[in-house]
């Protein structure tokens, strides 16, 4: 008969997953228990507690493996810097056969516990899953290779609910088929379409139907409804569908929710999302002030699509830090995330010795001087890339999910 150890870290994704991977591959009759060590909350030391997430990992698998309620135990470590106080817990265990996976938990919790099972052992063995491949590496070796996230599938409410997040999310309305129809056409025009409609001269100027307070207001006067009139606006106008019920919400529409749709349609429309499952307007269920324009998942990992009609690189860069702090939130760590804008992002400003500098360069540059690193789970997408068609673009937002 087997143990089996899991790390628990303050990420509870991979934890579980690395679970339910050991669940699926060892003899099930040979296990004898799971026991998910966890750390006790100690703000002294500045330690975190992980003993709910764990009891969250826990729920979970007695949900979906009526087999596994009688073997999941959940331990406590008061401090994992001490090396004592983790090996009382591996003697607590007293197993013959112990198999250690240490996705989770602090590297002084990884190291303690792989010395202390490998030192009184003779059957030891060991696992972790590898964020970056997706693999799980058994005994030093990639124990096979797959990628873990075509096996496992999750919801999104599945990846929030091991976060301790209730969500709730909407769907595309397909009454606005016709007016996204009118954009798409935009588009394609580029400076001569799209363009236009941004212009504010000519096309939509948002802050001519604000308020002081920022809001848009709920009857037009004259000259708002002379912009109305102007060519390119008229024409979504009349095909804005019956459902935005009011001026404000209209208004709303034309400002930037227009994109985040035909980002959205951009999407479901295609043929092969099978793998891919696309989630609209997330928002927790408690708080409306969280809120994700799109959210993909990909087998288990998330990737949060952030989308502006904004060109100003201030504003774009608030949308991307929050980007990043909610898909941390939702999907942990090694969750991903994309930033659409309609900054013209291939644009040179700058050419030094043959080396060109691209708008999206120094955006780049300066996210990562904020935050103080620049993980590889960022793609920065504008003007340029919409421009190149519906296709390419959905390709290349494809592409990255599944990378």
């Amino acid at each position: 008969m087997i143990d089996l150890i899991i790390l628990v870290g303050t990420n509870p994704l991979p934890c579980y997953l690395s679970a339910r991977y050991l669940w699926d591959t060892f003899n099930k009759d040979e296990i004898k228990n799971i026991y998910f060590i966890c750390s006790t909350e100690n703000p002294t030391i500045g330690q975190a507690g992980t003993y709910e997430i764990g009891e969250r990992i826990q729920n979970k698998l007695k949900e979906e493996f009526s087999d596994i309620k009688n073997k999941i135990m959940l331990l406590r470590v008061e401090d994992v810097r001490n090396k004592r106080d983790i090996a009382s817990k591996v003697k607590e265990i007293n197993s013959e056969d112990i198999h250690l996976n240490y996705t989770g938990g602090t590297k002084s919790m990884a190291v303690f516990f792989y010395e202390e099972c490998k030192n009184n052992y003779l059957n030891f063995s060991s696992s972790y899953l590898d964020s970056r491949s997706n693999y799980m590496i058994r005994n030093g070796d990639i124990d096979n290779d797959e990628d873990l996230r075509k096996r496992y599938k999750l919801s999104l409410s599945d990846i929030a609910n091991l976060h301790n997040i209730a969500i709730k999310y909407g769907e595309n309305n397909p009454d606005y088929k016709d007016v996204l129809n009118i954009f798409d056409e935009y588009i394609k025009e580029k400076e001569k379409g799209l363009g236009i409609w941004l212009d504010k001269d000519n096309g939509f100027d948002a802050k001519a139907f604000k308020k002081n307070n920022n809001e848009f207001v709920s009857c037009l006067n004259d000259i708002q409804e002379n912009i109305i009139k102007r060519p390119k606006v008229k024409a979504v106008w009349d095909k804005l569908p019956a459902s935005l019920t009011t001026v404000h919400k209209k208004l709303e529409f034309l400002d930037g929710k227009w994109f985040e749709y035909w980002i959205y349609n951009l999407l479901v429309e295609d043929n092969d999302t099978e793998d891919i499952t696309y989630y609209f307007d997330v928002k927790r269920q408690s708080n409306n002030e969280f809120q994700i324009d799109i959210c993909a998942v990909y087998g288990y990992q998330l990737t949060v699509i952030s989308v502006t009609t904004s060109k100003k690189k201030g504003e774009i860069k608030l949308k991307v830090f929050e980007a990043i702090h909610r898909a941390i939130q939702l999907g942990g760590d090694e969750a991903k995330i994309i930033q659409l804008s309609l900054l013209p992002n291939n644009s040179v400003i700058n050419k030094n010795e043959g080396i060109e500098t691209t708008l999206k360069d120094v955006m780049i540059q300066d996210i990562k001087t904020d935050i103080g690193s620049l993980k590889s789970n960022f793609l920065f997408l504008g003007l340029d890339d919409i421009y190149e068609g519906k296709e390419k673009l959905r390709n290349k937002i494809k592409s990255y999910i599944i990378s």
